[in-house]
């Protein structure tokens, strides 16, 4: 099924996109934003939280479309006998497919 192979892609996204890093950079740039003075270099402040927003965005855009992935997954094994609910859910699946083929392309071209 389409929906396992998204599975599959999402699974090497994440590999690729070097997730479990980029939170753990994330939390690390939070917590450099509360350190005293921190503020006080306007430059280096603004660098900051510059790439914590980036980094942010992808975490929070993965996040998303895995949350999605998961979300059909059980939805499927809840419909399978409503050929109508299917059909329905089949166009989110496409949706999503797509949605993780910007995100494959994107991390190429990074």
């Amino acid at each position: 099924r389409k929906l396992a192979s998204i599975g599959a892609r999402l699974d090497s996204l994440k590999e690729a996109l070097k997730f479990n890093e980029k939170q753990a950079q994330l939390l690390k740039l939070e917590e450099e934003t509360l350190a005293p003075g921190f503020w006080e270099n306007q430059d280096l402040a603004s660098k900051v939280q510059r790439e914590k927003s980036t980094i942010k965005r992808q975490i929070d855009r993965f996040s998303s479309v895995t949350r999605n992935f998961e979300d059909y997954s059980e939805l499927l094994e809840l419909i399978k006998n409503d050929d109508e609910a299917t059909i329905e859910l089949e166009k989110d699946i496409s949706a999503l497919d797509q949605e993780v083929s910007v995100i494959e392309m994107e991390c190429l071209l990074s």
